[in-house]
């Protein structure tokens, strides 16, 4: 005679509770925002972009400090047409402040004459 077991009800009721009280224990963090997610920044024309960049330059004109330079360019907020620019200038000053002074001089003239408005 075949007696009926109960096992199999009771490990699928349970899978089911686990599965709930997961459900209800990530969903809410599901639904915070990313702490990796950056908020849209306000846009900047280019002009208000070419001034922050000549400000940068002349305080680097003063220092000499690469590494304010380049923590300073990363903290700019760049209108699409600059983009190519703004990766060239901060490669360039990450150059200067790893030591790659020559290298760095270098691209630092390359792009001052494509771009003559840094010279200003």
């Amino acid at each position: 005679m075949h007696h009926r077991t109960w096992f199999p009800y009771i490990l699928i009721g349970m899978t089911l509770l686990l599965g709930l009280g997961i459900l209800v224990w990530v969903a809410p963090k599901l639904m915070e925002p990313s702490p990796y997610a950056s908020e849209a920044a306000d846009p900047i024309t280019t002009e208000e972009y070419r001034e922050a960049v000549l400000l940068l330059f002349a305080d680097y004109a003063g220092t000499g400090d690469y590494a304010r330079m380049y923590q300073g360019l990363l903290e700019l907020t760049v209108p699409t047409g600059y983009q190519p620019l703004h990766l060239e200038l901060a490669l360039t000053f990450d150059k200067l402040r790893s030591g790659d002074i020559d290298e760095g001089q270098a691209r630092l003239e390359a792009l001052r004459s494509a771009y003559p408005w840094l010279v200003e």
